[in-house]
């Protein structure tokens, strides 16, 4: 019998205590050396993982840093639209990211003579070179949907060192954004020429119907174009005013002969009739893909700034500005253009009459446009009409 249980035979409450006392303080004991050897065991067996090597992580540092260079030269490309400002970003970026000395973009084959970068062109195969010299060379073709359509070529890396696979991966990963943007402007011309095509045959409907309108759709093109220029315009926004320029009288080929070639001024009810060449503009233009964006311009080229104008009496800042400058560019041509029943005025007396007429029927903004333009809108107009005075 234990130490422990003989006490407890017969004793006292507070003997019994004791031996309560007793044991928790051994089984506190037991409990800390048992934690003790499992913490050791653990440390034995469960060893602290080793350091990441510096190497490793300038490595994956570096690539990452590449990565980004190229992700913020594709973003850049997307508003890039000349092709001089597109082989600068590329070759700005082949010389960044792969640290090289000097790199070439042939966006054409007519661009060199050079047989290994014609060789290139006609393979698409890349070619790599490392030579003792140094001279190192490292050539990818960018591909398009009609096969090898640019090239790029860099030449030594500035810490010395031969170009890698890892080189020739990222330079064809250059090559394919590069590729990419010169498909979509490709595309973009392609759908910009057929439009133009359009736009052509339907200035040129028109100008067969109306045979004082002979001319004029051009002239108001340039006119309009001319003014646009002394204005804070986009070219996005100068191209909608060119194009307004020559379609916006398209809508008169819903007017009867009788009245478009009237030979005398027409009658009130005539008018009536022909203003509505305006409506009939911009639903003819409105079904034309890609030219939805200037069908309001010619709807609305014959308000007038006081709001006394047609289709909708429109007042100010209502009209859209590029309908602004067509009015002008319209009404100018009118003035120096010979009517059967009145004589042309010079483009001096139009001038003074458009002056006049700032903050009534013109735009007092286009108005001091046209003025800035004027010796440039006056050699067009005796450019067009040869006797003009």
């Amino acid at each position: 019998m234990s130490q422990r249980q003989s006490k407890g035979i017969g004793s006292s409450s507070a003997d019994r205590a004791a031996i309560v006392l007793d044991e928790a303080a051994e089984l506190a004991l037991h409990l800390q050396q048992t934690t003790q050897a499992l913490q050791s065991r653990t440390a034995i067996e469960t060893p602290m993982p080793a350091e990441i090597p510096e190497s490793v992580v300038r490595e994956a540092t570096a690539a990452a840093k590449r990565m980004a260079q190229v992700n913020a030269y594709s973003r850049a490309l997307f508003s890039l639209k000349d092709a001089h400002a597109i082989r600068v970003a590329t070759a700005e970026c082949v010389t960044s990211v792969l640290r090289t000395d000097i790199a070439h973009v042939f966006l054409a084959r007519a661009e060199t003579e050079e047989a290994t970068i014609l060789s290139v062109f006609e393979t698409g195969r890349p070619r790599m070179r490392n030579l003792l010299s140094h001279e190192n060379e490292l050539t990818v073709g960018v591909l398009g949907a009609h096969g090898t359509i640019a090239v790029i070529r860099t030449l030594n890396k500035s810490d010395w060192t031969d170009f890698s696979d890892e080189d020739l991966r990222i330079l064809e990963s250059i090559a394919t954004h590069l590729g990419l943007k010169l498909e979509n402007l490709r595309l973009e011309n392609e759908l910009k020429s057929q439009l133009q095509s359009s736009i052509q045959a339907l200035a040129q409907a028109i100008e067969m119907k109306d045979r004082y309108t002979g001319g004029h759709t051009k002239r108001v093109f340039a006119y309009a174009d001319a003014i646009a220029s002394q204005l804070p315009l986009t070219e996005e926004e100068r191209e909608r005013v060119r194009l307004a320029g020559l379609l916006h009288d398209i809508g008169k080929i819903g007017v009867p002969d009788r009245i478009l070639q009237k030979p005398s001024e027409l009658t009130a009810a005539e008018w009536t009739e022909m203003e509505r060449h305006t409506d009939w503009g911009y639903d003819i233009v409105s079904r034309v893909e890609g030219l939805e964006n200037i069908a309001e311009i010619l709807r609305f080229h014959h308000e007038r700034w006081d709001g006394n104008g047609y289709p909708t009496g429109l007042k100010g800042t209502e009209i859209p500005r590029a309908s602004r400058v067509i009015t002008i560019a319209d009404a100018f041509d009118a003035m120096v253009t010979e009517r059967p029943y009145r004589k042309a005025m010079s483009p001096e007396d139009a001038r003074i009459r458009i002056l006049s007429l700032a903050g009534t029927q013109f735009d007092p903004e286009m108005v001091q446009a046209f003025d800035a333009a004027f010796e440039k809108l006056a050699a067009l107009a005796r450019q067009a009409a040869p006797g003009i005075s």
